[in-house]
């Protein structure tokens, strides 16, 4: 979060190994940071699932030689139901109240929660 606080004016990149579940979970935070309802976010989520299908094919060929490594990448398939999000977005609410008092808790100041909305939005925050 951080990184998009202060990040130069221009694009952010947010990836991990498949792009499922901790970027998913860090594009949730800023999506609920900027007010996108949970609905949207645990659907934006699952539209990965479709999205990750072609890459799990390949890298499930790139292992067929290999029985271990196949075998781990078949216990990775690249699941991506909006329930799931939508447990992770309960959770932060019932725990925390919001995504603010999350990421306020987590270290981030006000100032860099005001930073990442006007990234997200071009608005200033208020």
């Amino acid at each position: 979060m951080r990184a998009v606080a202060d990040a130069p004016a221009g694009g952010v990149l947010l990836h991990c190994h498949a792009g499922k579940d901790r970027t998913g979970v860090v594009v949730a935070l800023l999506l609920g940071l900027v007010g996108v309802p949970d609905t949207e976010i645990a659907a934006d989520y699952a539209a990965s699932e479709d999205r990750l299908w072609p890459l799990y094919y390949r890298m499930e060929a790139e292992a067929a030689s290999d029985p271990v490594k196949l075998a781990g990448i078949q216990r990775q398939k690249p699941i991506a139901l909006p329930e799931t999000m939508q447990s992770v977005l309960d959770h932060l609410h019932t725990r925390y109240a919001s995504v603010s008092s999350y990421l306020l808790t987590a270290g981030l100041t006000e100032d860099e929660l005001g930073r990442i909305r006007h990234r997200l939005t071009g608005k200033a925050s208020t």
